[in-house]
């Protein structure tokens, strides 16, 4: 159980945001949550980058 509630997860997504759009990117996820009723969209993080980057070292 991923979220520790007891209900279906029917999305779970993962965004890199910059600095400097995250208070929009909030706003966003907020107003998602208000006008869906019955689906709960709830913003977490900042996350540390491990769950979608790779360790392979790209050459330019």
């Amino acid at each position: 159980m991923l979220t520790g509630k007891q209900a279906w997860m029917i999305f779970n997504g993962t965004y890199l945001v910059n600095d400097d759009r995250v208070d929009e990117f909030a706003a966003l996820v907020a107003a998602l949550d208000s006008e869906h009723h019955g689906v709960t969209v709830e913003l977490t993080g900042p996350w540390p980058p491990y769950s979608f980057a790779g360790t392979e070292v790209v050459n330019p």
